[in-house]
């Protein structure tokens, strides 16, 4: 009954939508499957929503640090360019003799 994609096929032909089904309730020794309510997902707890915006600043810490790490590498790039074409022009001025 199962497809590719795997969602089950209920008995009146729709298809069961793809995502977390279950409620898993762990204790020691074992653990409950319990399904999930119908309706919407219930709202974070604040405690969730503080977790997830502390997440969110962190990543956005850490985009911040690599866009200036790659700004930096692409820094000294150019000026190590910029200092072969000086050193070349240096070099082809004291040879060349007129």
């Amino acid at each position: 009954m199962n497809d590719f994609n795997n969602r089950r096929t209920l008995p009146n032909g729709l298809q069961e939508p793809t995502g977390q089904r279950w409620r898993f309730i762990r204790f020691i020794g074992g653990s409950y499957r319990i399904p999930l309510p119908p309706g919407p997902p219930p709202k974070p707890s604040k405690a969730e929503r503080e977790l997830e915006h502390e997440q969110e600043l962190r990543g956005e810490a850490s985009v911040a640090r690599f866009h200036v790490i790659g700004l930096f590498h692409v820094g000294v790039i150019v000026i190590s360019l910029a200092l072969v074409a000086v050193v070349t022009l240096a070099v082809l001025a004291l040879t060349s003799r007129h």
